[in-house]
């Protein structure tokens, strides 16, 4: 059942019951700035989520003009010229062991 001293309009009862309401109203009123600030930043993520995205896609766009230009270019390119037959002694060297054998200044 329900207590009756607990739920009786004496001064104490009264004035505790002020004393937690006007504590509800300031945790209502912190919580309602914490929302405010929440929403600001999740306005300030969205906005440079958008810029990032929009500089993703112009990274993008670049990135295929400049292939489509490199084929461009490539396609122009004379064909290269063959490479010089290579020194008997650095054939030899290259042959019989690994580079890190060579001398520094045969490589």
């Amino acid at each position: 059942m329900l207590d009756p001293v607990y739920f009786s309009d004496t001064a104490e009862n009264l004035g505790s019951l002020r004393a937690t309401h006007r504590d509800q109203e300031k945790n209502l009123h912190y919580l309602r700035e914490l929302l405010e600030e929440i929403k600001l930043r999740f306005v300030r993520l969205d906005n440079g989520l958008a810029d990032f995205q929009t500089i993703v896609a112009s990274l993008g766009r670049d990135k295929a003009e400049l292939a489509g230009s490199r084929r461009t270019v490539r396609a122009a390119r004379p064909p290269r010229l063959p490479l010089p037959p290579r020194r008997p002694e650095i054939a030899a060297a290259l042959a019989g062991q690994s580079s890190r054998h060579i001398p520094s200044a045969v490589r």
